[in-house]
């Protein structure tokens, strides 16, 4: 939750963060595909917590292979 100013000027509350990021083996990165999704809260959908931009294919990739060497055999 941060605190943001209404149009009034007055403190308003809001849960909504920076960009999300994807985590691919240990690492935090941002998406690097052309897609843009709203992540909302699921009790008020009208409510956007984070915009997340996608994993690009390679990104995809690179994450399947670190979850498969993280839990070999």
């Amino acid at each position: 939750m941060s605190i943001v100013t209404a149009s009034d000027g007055s403190p308003a509350t809001s849960s909504r963060c920076g960009p999300a990021l994807n985590l691919i083996g240990e690492t935090w990165v941002e998406g690097r595909g052309i897609t843009n999704r709203d992540i909302c809260n699921p009790a008020d959908t009208a409510e956007v917590l984070a915009l997340v931009r996608e994993a690009a294919l390679e990104q995809v990739d690179e994450a399947c292979a670190a979850a498969a060497a993280a839990f070999p055999g």
